[in-house]
């Protein structure tokens, strides 16, 4: 929701004691939030699970999806899930229904974070609408 493929990216609030682990952490979180605004519009959704590689193996990204969600993240089981998923509907299409995929740990969106990361968000969307160029700062 929102995608504007003209959007222009930056990196808000930068001082020389910005470090490296500061940008990582804030691209971390611009993901998440994203991914934030499509779950709102899902409210349906009760289970989240990580399935890409990359949040699955950095706990720091899964901590921070829970934290931005503010839902428990379920890390999964399954080391090959966009394999699985081709064979899974593959089966569904044949009539078959495949068992559920392993499910690996839970991550709790810490409470202590909830209000940083609310807050957080919301600046996050404002800077969005000034890259789209529907709002200037």
């Amino acid at each position: 929701p929102g995608w504007h493929q003209d959007a222009k990216g930056a990196v808000e609030g930068l001082t020389f004691q910005t470090t490296a682990l500061d940008i990582r952490q804030a691209a971390l979180e611009g993901v998440a939030f994203t991914f934030a605004s499509v779950a709102d519009l899902m409210p349906e959704v009760e289970e989240v699970v990580a399935t890409g590689g990359s949040l699955l193996k950095n706990d720091d990204w899964l901590q921070i999806m829970a934290d931005a969600l503010a839902r428990p993240v379920t890390a999964s089981g399954v080391k090959e899930a966009s394999l699985r998923g081709a064979a899974v509907i593959a089966l569904e299409r044949l009539g078959e229904s495949p068992p559920p995929g392993q499910l690996g740990r839970v991550v709790e969106p810490r409470a202590d974070r909830a209000d940083a990361y609310r807050v957080a968000r919301e600046r996050h969307s404002a800077l969005y609408e000034v890259a789209i160029g529907s709002r200037t700062s």
